[in-house]
Order: structure tokens, then sequence, then C-alpha cells
């Protein structure tokens, strides 16, 4: 593709102004063919890369964190590069990372990129201009609402996957199930366990993700359409806005957090006396924080920045990047322009 066609695909016309004048959009004009196979394949890049940054900087992370339980903490920069070599000559370093690296390529792909290519699918079928007086508002409510729903359990069942691994190579040998790595442990739970094994005890992690994703999408749909006229027409830049709505749409993914907190204190509550467990259920769980809502109500949102690091920051950098390429836009382009006319070159 040349410059100048790559160009070309953020023409646009103006509304509201006579003639069509032309302006260069900030963001790539939103594909004239909307596939859902054509979503995937971007988002599940975005995803992926994302995630193989996010994986490797936490892997690092977290061997530091094991050579400073041994180790006193670098107080110069001698004893930091003495540090950072100790790292990667850390036993198994090279292989964990490589096993973290390919299942986080399969985890965050099916993950935050599923639901971004689901809720582009959806809504990119609706077409309505910038601060368009119909139903627009429905629109995104609806396609926010089916991404979430539809995509709200990955999350949970590829994590299952990842901590069954984590958590087998923990046993003696002679009473491990034999998983290599995670994405092993995801292929073949399914038949030794069987499939019911990675959604069991899931659904109020399903309710959180659902919820939250629904929260995060719908405000920062909402919010960049009402703010369009600040870079269409005021030149304010678009990235810099981009950046505060999405940072405050975020926030909103704390509507989820109390699914995530029921979920937590039925795993974590301490056994009765005899091991028995003191609910039968989440929904106990969730009877029990209403009858002591008074005191533990503080706790409801707690979680929400361990789970940003872990997954919210995948799914901030997947969106970023989706709305740079135009697949959170819902309006097609001018039949008359030269992307509609060459769709073809574009879309490939």
């Amino acid at each position: 593709m040349s410059y100048h066609s790559l160009y070309d695909i953020k023409r646009d016309r103006l509304p509201y102004t006579s003639g069509g004048q032309v302006w260069i959009r900030p963001t790539w004009a939103p594909e004239i063919t909307n596939s859902f196979y054509k979503n995937i394949k971007k988002s599940g890049v975005f995803a992926a890369s994302a995630g193989l940054v996010s994986e490797s900087v936490r892997h690092i992370s977290q061997t530091f964190q094991a050579i400073n339980m041994v180790y006193e903490y670098p107080k110069n920069s001698l004893q930091w590069s003495i540090y950072v070599k100790e790292i990667f000559k850390t036993p198994l370093f090279l292989t964990s990372l490589r096993k973290r690296l390919v299942y986080s390529v399969v985890q965050h792909s099916l993950d935050a990129g599923l639901k971004v290519s689901v809720f582009s699918y959806v809504w990119s079928g609706t077409h309505s201009p910038f601060s368009y007086s119909d139903w627009n508002t429905f629109k995104m409510m609806g396609a926010s609402a089916i991404a979430g729903l539809m995509c709200g359990w990955t999350n949970y069942s590829l994590e299952v996957a990842r901590r069954t691994y984590n958590a087998d190579i923990q046993w003696p040998e002679e009473l491990r199930k034999g998983y290599r790595s995670p994405l092993h442990a995801l292929l073949t739970i399914p038949f030794k366990e069987g499939p019911y094994f990675l959604f069991k005890g899931g659904f109020p992690h399903y309710l959180g993700n659902s919820v939250g994703f629904f929260a995060v999408m719908y405000n920062y749909i909402f919010l960049k359409d009402k703010t369009a006229w600040l870079w269409r027409y005021n030149e304010i830049n678009y990235n810099f806005l981009k950046f505060i709505i999405l940072s405050f749409s975020f926030s909103f993914h704390i509507m989820g957090q109390p699914f995530f907190v029921m979920k937590d204190l039925y795993d974590t509550l301490p056994r009765a006396r005899g091991g028995k467990h003191p609910f039968d259920s989440t929904a106990d769980a969730l009877r029990f924080y209403k009858l002591n809502f008074d005191k533990m109500s503080a706790n409801l949102t707690i979680g929400f920045w361990r789970w940003f690091k872990e997954y919210g920051i995948i799914l901030y950098a997947t969106l970023w990047m989706a709305d740079s390429v135009g697949m959170l836009d819902n309006f097609k382009a001018d039949p008359n322009q030269w992307e509609t006319t060459h769709y073809k070159i574009i879309g490939d």
C-alpha cells in the first residue's frame, strides 16, 4: 500500500458543512465491510501484542521479587547491574517466560481480543453520524451488553487453566497430572477433568466481567460521541481526549467488582470446624454480605487495581489500538470517497 493510499483511509467529509468539505481524521476510517473475521484478526493481534509486553514485564518483576527474598535490595548502580544479570540467570527463567508468552497470546486474544471484536461487529452494524439525534444511546447499550454477555466467560476459564498448571507443578511428581504448560493444560483439561472443570464456580466471575465490560464500553463510546465536537471542530488533540475518556471509562469497571468479591469471599473465608465450608454456594456468600453490609460494604470494590494490573491494562491497550484503526466507530464512509470505491485495497 502506497503512502497516499494509507493517507487516504483517514480522509473523511465534515458533517453540517456545504460542499462536502474533506478533513483528515485522527483515526482510520471504518472499513466498508463489517466482517467478524477481520475484526478478530485485528483485535487479536492488538491484545496479543499488549499481552506479550505485559507478561514479560510481570515475569521479570516477579523474578526480581523472588531474588529479593534471598538477597539484599540493590543500593547502587553496580548492585543493580548484578541484580539484572542474576534475574536472567535464574533457573528456568527463559523456559517459564516462553510458556507465559505463548499462553498470553492465546489467553488475551481470546479474552480482550474476542470481546472487542464482538463489540465492533455489533456496533459497526448500526450506522449513526457523530452526535446524531436518533436512538444511538440504545445502540451503544445493546452492543456493549451483547459483547459482555457473550464473552464474559472467557477470562475465568482461561485463567483456570493457567492456575491449574501452576498448582500442578507444586505437587510431588507422583501426584501430578502431567501438565507441561498452561497451553497444554487448557487443551487436555476437557479430556482429563471434563469441560465443566474450566467453568465450575465461575458464574460470579462471568457476571463481574460482563457487567464491567458493559460499563467500560458504554461509557467510552457515549463520551466519545458526545465530545466529538472538541476534536472535530476545535482541533483539540484526539489522543489527549481519548486518554482522558478511556481512563475515566475504565473506572466504571468497578461496577463489576462486587461479583469478584463474592467469589473471593466464597473461596478464601476460613473453614468451619471439621473442614466444612461456611457457604454452600456464592448465593450464601451474597446473603452473608447482605446481613453484614454495614461492616463490609467498603470491601465491595476491593481488588480493582489488581484486576487492572493483570487484565485491565491489556483491555486498555487493545481498545486504544482498535479505536485508532476505526473499529470503535459505527458510521460508514461516504459512497463516493476513494476508500469506498477501492475498498478491496483497504480491506487487505
